[in-house]
């Protein structure tokens, strides 16, 4: 009968060195990932940030500044990475309860568009709001 001496065997101890590598190569990825997540989540809330500033601007514009079609908006002296531009609308024509008596627009829609390009992909973020006209 063989007896088994104390210790452990080369095998044994490359079969553990293995395992601990492959656990180890396992939390590298899940750390990779959600520090690339994190990334992204933040430029996100930098574009939703920066759409939200400019939405705020935009409504306290007096009405009659607002006017139909789309706009860039200078971005030059808060942020390079970002592309925004906001579109103005007036109702549709066809409903008569949304223009005055002088055919002019009750109501504008104001939308506030953020975009740019994240892992060769352009990401957009938009805000949509509407402004009615004061009338007295």
């Amino acid at each position: 009968m063989l007896l088994r001496e104390e210790g452990i065997s080369l095998i044994e101890l490359v079969v553990t060195i293995a395992f601990i590598g492959i656990i180890i190569i396992a939390f590298t990825v899940v750390f990779i990932n959600s520090v690339q997540v994190e990334k992204m989540s933040e430029r996100r809330n930098q574009a939703l940030n920066l759409a939200a500033m400019v939405m705020e601007e935009l409504q306290n514009y007096d009405y009659d500044l607002l006017v139909q079609g789309e706009h860039d908006y200078n971005l030059d002296k808060i942020n390079d990475d970002f592309i925004l531009y906001y579109q103005i609308k007036d109702p549709d024509p066809d409903e008569k309860d949304k223009w005055d008596k002088d055919n002019n627009p009750l109501l504008k829609e104001i939308t506030v568009i953020v975009r740019w390009e994240e892992g060769g992909q352009i990401q957009k973020v938009q805000l949509t709001t509407y402004r009615a006209k004061t009338v007295f």
